[in-house]
């Protein structure tokens, strides 16, 4: 059995082993099957070193954010939010020029589209305005399952205020539910200043 082959076997079998794939070498002596099986490990592999980074991830800001109530008070996701909203408007405010078109629409697209099968939710376009309701969110699960549901909730969950405010100032964004904070869905609501005054709620899901 050719080295290559070997290489090949090391792969498919052994999912803890850290091996790098010279495809143009190799193509030759793979099989469709053995590059998608391939393929699928190297994924998988990726897939764990991600998760497993993200929940490091978490658990830092978490900590730091605990520490930090621990000595401040509430008063202190106040101020992470406020702090971190800024970037994040001008990050948003930057793809709506470079994508050419800031309706409700377009930001709908751009958030929403490339998210993993793995969250669920449906969508309703209401008077209100663009209603969603989301059941699933792999994020939040994670942070629950860690114990930092509440920290995650500001430093993620708030993010979104600011990204709709960044890409159309005239769009708003609220949500009165989220699945970070144990409730049974999350009920994202988009809509125009110019049509809604700015005390509508999302409605009760």
């Amino acid at each position: 059995m050719c080295s290559k082959t070997l290489v090949v076997g090391a792969i498919i079998n052994r999912p803890g082993a850290y091996i790098e794939v010279r495809r143009k070498n190799m193509s030759a002596e793979l099989t469709p099957e053995q590059e998608a099986q391939v393929q699928e490990r190297l994924q998988a592999q990726e897939r764990k070193m991600r998760d497993e980074f993200d929940d490091i991830m978490f658990s830092q800001m978490s900590r730091l954010l605990k520490l930090m109530k621990e000595h401040f008070g509430e008063e202190v996701y106040q101020v992470f939010v406020e702090e971190k909203s800024d970037g994040i408007r001008r990050r948003w405010s930057k793809i709506a020029e470079e994508h050419g078109d800031n309706s409700i629409e377009s930001l709908i697209k751009l958030i929403w589209d490339p998210l993993p099968q793995d969250f669920e939710y449906t969508m309703e376009k209401t008077e209100a305005g663009f209603q969603f309701k989301c059941t699933k969110c792999p994020v939040a699960d994670k942070a629950l399952r860690l114990g930092i549901g509440e920290q995650m909730y500001y430093a993620i969950c708030k993010n979104d205020f600011a990204a709709a405010e960044g890409f159309n100032p005239n769009i708003g964004f609220t949500m009165t539910k989220t699945l970070m904070q144990g409730d049974d869905c999350c009920n994202h609501l988009y809509y125009y200043h110019e049509y809604n005054n700015h005390e509508r709620k999302a409605k009760t899901i």
